[in-house]
């Protein structure tokens, strides 16, 4: 297995989502209308159609698939003026077209717009999910330089975000599609906004999470070899976990040793993979059952952090005071963060 490692039950996956990427720029903003038809770009996954509601929602069914997160949204989303009203569906993946009904509504809050396409209006993506108070006409320094991904992600509504069940997270973690899971984009938003002002207190994250998190002290020396010392490992919550269903506890085992990994595949070792999964029996498959406990390593690409070593672990609707006892009472960033 290529990327990064895992361990769980098998779950069989869903039928896979079709994903593609159609997207255009007006100066430099990413959309998918065509300014002089009004008609999308055929190669996506979804449709307009209308709705009552003040900002573009998904308004039927959810595009069912391994990944539900990300519904391939473009970074910008379209609203017409307030007497029209276009929301997105998913529909036939391979058409898409506008379905416009006049309303007589005109109480639906709108976000300013800075580009205007034919008959539809642009909102750039930092405006999605946006408090009408915070809205502002130019990117905000924390979400400047994001991937196209991370941008799809905060430029869509929240309403359109697919959380993920324990069955689809055990097949994206059991076939290794490890860049499936995605934060819910509001909360993107904010963990964006969290790194941007730690990065300008402490440096860095990793300078955050060793002095404040860890409270460990450079240079990491373990005391003993892997899994034998407790003060070698501290378990805490992920601080900004994945749109996942809220019965699922996410973990992140940190420790002070190395986790053996192949130096041709970036793979872990044999070894190492034993190490891990015996101590996950041991710490939590002793306390949950084991079909719904599961631990994954990310690849290099995704780690957000690469100064300390760490994993994963996922646990289905285990007991909260066992949770409380093998953190120690931690409490995730995400629910006390000052932003």
């Amino acid at each position: 297995m290529h990327g990064g490692q895992s361990s769980t039950h098998h779950v069989p996956l869903s039928s896979s989502c079709h994903h593609c990427d159609g997207s255009k720029t007006v100066s430099g903003i990413p959309y998918v209308a065509s300014a002089s038809s009004g008609m999308l770009d055929r190669k996506s996954n979804l449709r307009l159609v209308d709705s009552d509601s003040g900002l573009p929602t998904v308004a039927g069914g959810t595009h069912r698939g391994t990944h539900r997160g990300i519904r391939n949204f473009q970074s910008c989303l379209h609203v017409p003026s307030t007497d029209r009203r276009t929301h997105l569906q998913p529909r036939n993946p391979m058409s898409i077209q506008v379905v416009r009904h006049q309303t007589t509504s005109t109480t639906a809050h709108i976000p300013p717009v800075v580009r205007t396409m034919g008959s539809l209006d642009v909102i750039p993506f930092w405006q999605v999910n946006c408090p009408q108070a915070e809205l502002t006409a130019d990117c905000p320094p924390f979400l400047m330089g994001l991937s196209e991904k991370d941008q799809r992600i905060v430029g869509t509504p929240d309403s359109a975000f697919g959380i993920l069940t324990w069955d689809e997270v055990a097949a994206i973690v059991q076939e290794n599609r490890l860049e499936l899971f995605q934060r819910v984009p509001s909360e993107l938003r904010r963990y964006k906004a969290f790194t941007f002002k730690l990065a300008r207190q402490y440096g860095s994250i990793a300078a955050f999470v060793l002095k404040e998190r860890l409270r460990w002290q450079e240079p990491i020396q373990p005391r003993a070899t892997p899994f034998q010392n407790v003060d070698d490992i501290k378990i805490l919550w992920n601080d900004w976990p994945y749109g996942i269903d809220k019965r699922i506890v996410h973990l992140v085992v940190w420790t002070k040793f190395e986790l053996k990994a192949d130096s041709t595949t970036g793979d872990l070792t044999q070894q190492a993979r034993t190490e891990i999964d015996d101590f996950v029996t041991r710490t939590f498959r002793s306390r949950v059952p084991a079909k719904h406990v599961m631990w994954f390593r990310n690849w290099a690409a995704l780690k957000s952090i690469h100064a300390v070593e760490h994993f994963h672990v996922m646990m289905f609707d285990p007991d909260p005071d066992f949770i409380r006892e093998i953190t120690h009472g931690d409490v995730p960033q995400c629910d006390k963060a000052d932003l």
